[in-house]
């Protein structure tokens, strides 16, 4: 915005008034404008992080339940090999001669909310709705670490599982395997509770009017 002073010499006082009075209208129009022009540039930033953010749910939703649906299959599997090791334990043999102990992982991202807080497009949203996207994603978050731990577990089980014949494994060895079980099996089953509610969070965003 620029003022420039009026052409010519100031001649009254009625003659100072009018160019005092325009000067002051060119002001008020000019800040007014900018005003405007920020108001639109603030309200496209908004809709298109909003957006992002939206798009970037739906994904992770469409990841979690995918994840979601194996559980009962690794649960399955973990509960197999519990009984493995308890019948090596008990009765120095068993009926299972093989195990499957993969484990789905579901990767979750949060690059759109954080775009939305770098450009500071989260400060021209409305409060109730940042909290809204700040508490799923922090459940997010408190998901994905679970996951971390489960997965450092599960992987020294798994190892333990290709190492020999596991059938041959010694009772220290297997009462290792029957403790990183049991372990396992409340991570997972703590996971599937968190994950749950965290799909059903993201369903209120998706469905919530925008």
């Amino acid at each position: 915005m620029e003022i420039h002073a009026p052409e010519g010499p100031i001649v009254s006082g009625r003659h100072l008034a009018v160019q005092l009075a325009t000067i002051t209208m060119g002001v008020l129009i000019a800040l007014s404008l900018e005003g405007v022009t920020a108001w639109f540039h603030h309200r496209a930033l908004v809709r298109e992080a909003r957006a992002n953010i939206v798009s970037e749910i739906a994904d992770n939703k469409k990841e979690l339940d995918g994840v979601l649906a194996k559980v009962p299959e690794s649960e399955q599997n973990l509960r197999r090999a519990m009984q493995f090791v308890t019948d090596l334990l008990t009765r120095k043999r068993t009926d299972i001669h093989s195990l499957t102990l993969g484990y789905a992982i579901a990767q979750l991202n949060m690059a759109s909310r954080s775009t939305a807080e770098t450009t500071g497009a989260l400060g021209y949203m409305d409060y109730t709705e940042v909290k809204r996207y700040a508490a799923v994603y922090e459940e997010q978050q408190q998901f994905l670490r679970l996951q971390d731990r489960l997965l450092e577990v599960w992987i020294p089980l798994l190892n333990a599982t290709h190492e020999g014949d596991p059938e041959q494994a010694n009772e220290r060895e297997l009462s290792e395997w029957k403790e990183r079980i049991l372990t396992c099996l409340s991570y997972l089953q703590t996971e599937a509770s968190i994950g749950k509610s965290l799909s059903g969070e993201y369903d209120k965003i998706l469905r919530a009017p925008r």
